[in-house]
């Protein structure tokens, strides 16, 4: 059974404050946001990833609707039900991620609104909330989870698949970026006020380092960091700071600075009238090109800017490549900001 309960809508949003003409081809003003279902179903089976299904049936609404993935996400379903371990869970449960989550940027834009919608629509209190147990290594999960709900959390093993009697969920959005506006800004009060956060007049300046990450580093940080420094902005790491002091820190925050990547996802934490500046590749079409800090700036009302930068690596993707960024046109845009607030 399923009842919708959050339509599509088309979204208008603003340009880029440094839009340039010849770059008008990367930003669209304008989306339909994803619509949500609230699913309830019988006797299902329940993967690591999130997808869901019933014997040989995969429940649509699981899964993101990708050109290309959901073939692959079949397959994984039924690799699963024949070859994976089952773990009975005898209660109600409903479940929240996708096959992308416990990314940062997922499992905040997708996940949480899931669970914010879950909360309005169902009202069983009984119902605990179904997480893998590999997300126990990622401390933002739970604590993100409790700014908006205090269920019971049960967790799925490694390498096992759940059965459940009984599963009521809200469906995943069928596109990574197409937010609902009045749902992210509802998620971004939820958490700051069970963070108990004051209102305050925003005066810091951040760049956010992927110095520590994985991959996907500015290739002359050293430089870039210099140069923010002298106009009052601090380095940060995200991976040094907890969850609500991340949300703190942006509650404070007017100019953000960060390569295109996960840590953008806290722009939604700063207070409206801000500036964003992404350093991401120079796309070469607009497949290359990602609008979702774009999109997620415009509908908190920041102003958001952009900065196209190169890439020495061969054969380099906007998910994997390390950037050169240009200083003189960093001046540029920091003077606009400064115009901005």
């Amino acid at each position: 059974m399923r009842n919708k309960i959050s339509d599509a809508s088309e979204v208008n949003i603003d340009y880029p404050a440094n839009l340039v003409e010849d770059d008008k081809i990367f930003f669209d003003n304008k989306y339909c946001s994803s619509p949500f279902w609230l699913i309830s179903a019988k006797k299902v089976n329940i993967l690591l990833a999130g997808i869901v299904g019933e014997k040989c049936h995969i429940h649509h609404y699981s899964i993101p609707q990708y050109r290309g993935k959901k073939k692959i996400f079949r397959k994984q379903y039924f690799f699963n039900v024949l070859f994976k371990r089952r773990q009975k869970i005898d209660d109600e449960v409903t479940i929240i991620h996708n096959p992308w989550c416990p990314g940062y940027f997922h499992w905040i834009t997708e996940a949480l609104v899931r669970l914010l919608l879950f909360e309005k629509d169902a009202n069983d209190r009984r119902i605990a909330l179904l997480l893998p147990e590999k997300f126990k290594k990622y401390p933002y999960v739970v604590e993100s989870i409790r700014c908006i709900t205090n269920r019971e959390i049960l967790y799925l093993k490694d390498k096992h698949i759940a059965t459940a009697p009984l599963l009521k969920y809200i469906s995943t959005p069928a596109l990574t970026g197409f937010y609902n506006p009045e749902l992210i800004i509802a998620l971004k009060r939820k958490i700051i006020d069970n963070l108990r956060l004051k209102k305050v007049s925003p005066f810091r300046k951040i760049y956010v380092s992927r110095k520590l990450a994985n991959n996907r580093f500015v290739i002359n940080e050293k430089e870039l960091v210099t140069l923010l420094a002298n106009q009052g902005f601090e380095t940060v790491y995200w991976e040094q700071l907890a969850f609500s002091d991340q949300v703190a820190l942006m509650n404070e925050t007017k100019c953000f600075v960060s390569i295109h990547g996960a840590g953008l996802t806290n722009l939604m934490f700063m207070p409206a009238g801000g500036c964003v500046l992404e350093l991401q590749l120079k796309p070469k079409d607009k497949q290359g090109f990602s609008p979702s800090y774009y999109r997620l700036s415009a509908i908190c009302k920041l102003y958001y800017l952009y900065q196209f930068c190169n890439s020495p690596d061969q054969d380099s993707n906007i998910y994997t490549a390390n950037i050169y960024v240009d200083m003189k046109r960093v001046k540029h845009n920091l003077s606009i900001m400064a115009s901005l607030c």
